[in-house]
């Protein structure tokens, strides 16, 4: 029964408009104030949707014969629908709207709705305007507080994780710095003790050990054949000379470990720092990822982190 009696009434608004429009010519001000009424039943009535289709139909028609007290009021009737759906925006830019098109019509004897409809369109925009304006503000107060205050937590989040950062690469080269000196102890202990045993895998690690410390032959490419020849040997002997007392190393690895071990030595030579970005060339290395991701490999960090770490 409720919506057959919307129905009536909306067929019994549209028939009057259709009558005075007859009468009066589309663009009268008793035309589009009937078609207004008709918009302001369905808007009352709930019908939101509709209200929003006729009163765009009404604002086409309006616009086309340049009817401003028509397009006032259909950006009036927009406005009160948007101003339901919680879009204050946009109902204010239609209420804005309605206002200028509206006002210069207020002393006009032509209809006196026309004003009763411009002071309720100018409540409606000031309360609307007021509640969007304060809301902005309360949006702008916020901001200014949150965003400092999450610039400030990413700072300490962020100064947390490099004191976390460097305490355990601080720790961890530690370690390494134990393990370079083991294994220069090793080399040191076989040098000496070449002298006193006939061991033909011993001597020829003890001269590798001297040829790797030599800053200028990671200049030209090294592999296994050439490394052999700089020692007058085959690849056969430096083989099993680097796997007995290389630890366990092929050649290629051993290469590798030197170049890497090399890189480490320059980065902590507190006399002559080097430039990290030019050091892989000087090492051997092809690019500089590969000596990047290499070294991470070998010592857990990166050389830019190894060098803070040693010169803590």
């Amino acid at each position: 029964m409720k919506m057959l009696r919307k129905i009536t009434l909306l067929v019994v608004l549209s028939m009057c408009a259709i009558v005075l429009s007859a009468r009066q010519g589309p663009g009268s001000y008793v035309y589009y104030g009937m078609k207004y009424r008709v918009i302001d039943s369905l808007i009352i009535s709930g019908d939101n949707i509709s209200a929003i289709s006729e009163a765009n139909a009404m604002l086409r028609e309006a616009t086309a014969d340049s009817s401003d007290y028509g397009r006032g009021l259909a950006d009036f009737c927009l406005g009160r629908v948007y101003t339901i759906y919680d879009n204050d925006l946009t109902a204010v830019e239609y209420l804005r709207s309605a206002i200028e098109l509206l006002s210069p019509m207020r002393d006009s004897l032509c209809s006196v709705s026309v004003q009763d409809a411009i002071e309720e369109i100018r409540q409606s925009y000031e309360v609307k305007a007021h509640t969007l304006q304060s809301n902005l503000y309360l949006g702008r107060t916020l901001s200014a507080i949150t965003i400092p205050l999450i610039l400030l937590s990413l700072v300490f989040v962020s100064l947390r994780a490099n004191r976390r950062l460097s305490a355990k690469n601080a720790q961890l080269y530690a370690i390494i710095r134990q393990s370079q000196e083991k294994e220069e102890a090793v080399a040191a202990a076989i040098t000496s003790d070449v002298a006193r045993k006939d061991d033909r895998s011993a001597m020829l690690y003890a001269r590798l050990c001297e040829l790797m410390h030599d800053e200028n032959v990671f200049s030209t490419p090294l592999d296994r054949s050439s490394l052999a020849a700089k020692l007058g040997t085959n690849t056969n002997y430096l083989a099993e000379a680097v796997h007995l007392y290389g630890g366990g190393r092929t050649i290629n690895e051993y290469i590798k470990h030197s170049r890497l071990a090399y890189a480490a030595r320059l980065l902590t030579d507190a006399t002559e720092p080097s430039d990290i970005e030019e050091l892989w060339e000087k090492c051997g290395f092809t690019s500089r990822s590969t000596f990047f991701r290499q070294f991470k490999d070998e010592y857990g960090m990166s050389p830019t982190e190894y060098q803070k770490a040693a010169n803590k």
